[in-house]
């Protein structure tokens, strides 16, 4: 009976490692981006989401891994996991290996990665020649990191020192740690993506281990490549070194927050004479449905040049020195300005002021919407020429937004969004109980 138990154990290893390319070649999906870049998609027996996305012109390929762990899949408790894993996916596999940051290095490798609310999003760029070499260390990493104490240690003090340089001695990110706490309390957007302090120490080995095998499996990951490559031969590499990944447990977002309170108004922990207000609104969860009409709400009222909220409070009033869109991209569930006060400005005019926006959008007529329209399309459409921009926006498509024909839609034309849409969801949601303000320690007058 033992024997039989091995052998079929065995039987599945290698069935499951014999995945064939002229297999997946079969599922592959066009997606035409625009008249010069095309991305081809792929889908490996065990789930992995694969996007290949030539760009000849490019001085090097660039490899991003979306994995859908993030904050939000954390609990009570162990909060800050998922960025603490983050730090250790470029540690040594092992204590005779180099560490993925060294392997990367050598390959003239640029590497980075984040934590978000709703995943983590690891990339490498190589000149195009190490391609091959980075996708063995890449497969490796994600399909063989073991957690030991001893690494956890050394990473759980990388952590405490991005406390003690960021949230503990800088004012805006101390503003942004807090504005999500404000917002969400009693939800998992409410402990913001490093987790609570106090939770770091009690996380154990066992525990990353157990994310690791929860969330980092093939079907909760999309593999990008982008630039100078070729699909056919990238495509044979991935197949071989990924195609024996196991699959798991498809992640899931939490419930969303449903409730509203009035108008929010608080201060940070940390003190500073600059008249410096992070603004917010709590928004629903980035998805296929709605992220081109709050990419472009996002544009109108803050992130353009000539954003509605710099216009009344800079140009008009006169009652700000600047103000401007903070972290669109990056962030999730909540959309947010900061503003520069003068000396002379009160939080409660600038509270006031900010409300107005809605009238505003209100008076533009559908020429001037138009034309916001068109230049947030010449500014994505810009952006994506850059190849590590074009990778980005793919897999926020894919990833955050559920869609990766929407990165077509980014840069083609105007985004296919009218007016009224833009409206019911301003009315919807950028009423003041829904508003959060944030204020430097001793500011917040």
């Amino acid at each position: 009976m033992r024997l039989l138990s091995i052998f079929l154990v065995l039987l599945a290893i290698n069935a499951q490692a014999k995945v064939e390319v002229r297999d997946v070649e079969k599922t592959r999906t066009v997606h035409k981006l625009n008249d010069n870049l095309t991305t081809l998609e792929y889908k490996l027996p065990n789930g992995l989401s694969v996007f290949l996305t030539e760009n000849p012109k490019a001085p090097n390929v660039e490899v991003s891994h979306w994995v859908k762990a993030g904050s939000l899949h954390e609990k009570a408790g162990i909060t800050g996991i998922a960025h603490l894993f983050e730090h250790m996916m470029f540690r040594p596999l092992s204590a005779k290996q180099p560490s993925f940051f060294d392997i990367a290095t050598k390959l003239g490798g640029d590497i980075n990665a984040s934590t978000r609310f709703e995943s983590t999003l690891y990339f490498s760029a190589v000149p195009p020649e190490n391609l091959n070499k980075l996708l063995k260390h890449e497969s490796d990493r994600f399909q063989k990191l073991v957690v030991t104490k001893e690494l956890l240690d050394i990473e759980r003090k990388a952590v405490w020192s991005e406390y003690s340089t960021k949230f503990d001695a800088n004012p805006v990110i101390d503003l942004w740690f807090q504005i999500y706490q404000q917002g969400y309390k009693g939800h998992p957007l409410g402990w913001m993506i490093v987790g609570f302090r106090e939770d770091l120490e009690k996380i154990t080995a066992e525990d990353c281990n157990a994310f690791f095998k929860k969330y980092y499996v093939p079907n909760n990951t999309g593999l990008f490549v982008t630039g100078n490559f070729k699909a056919i031969d990238a495509l044979k590499e991935i197949v071989k070194l990924y195609g024996g990944w196991p699959a798991g447990e498809a992640s899931a977002l939490p419930p969303a927050y449903n409730q509203k309170n009035k108008e929010i108004v608080a201060e940070g922990k940390l003190a500073s004479d600059a008249k410096f207000y992070l603004f917010g609104f709590r928004t629903p969860y980035l998805a296929e449905g709605n992220a081109k009409v709050q990419s472009l709400v996002d544009y109108i009222l803050f992130n353009s040049k000539s954003g509605l909220l710099k216009k009344r409070l800079v140009d008009t009033k006169k009652i700000a020195a600047d103000a401007g869109g903070f972290n669109f991209d990056y962030d999730n569930g909540m959309m947010k300005a900061g503003i520069t006060g003068l000396p002379n400005s009160q939080l409660k005019r600038i509270r006031t002021e900010t409300a107005e926006l809605l009238n505003d959008f209100k008076r533009l007529s559908e020429k001037e919407f138009e034309i916001y329209k068109r230049n947030f399309y010449i500014s994505t459409a810009e952006s994506a020429q850059r190849n590590s921009d074009m990778g980005k926006l793919l897999s926020l498509s894919w990833g955050k937004y559920g869609n990766l024909d929407l990165a077509a839609d980014f840069v083609n034309k105007p985004l296919d969004v009218t007016k009224e849409q833009v409206q019911a969801f301003l009315t919807q949601h950028y009423t003041p109980d829904n508003f959060i303000f944030m204020a430097h320690k001793g500011q917040g007058n």
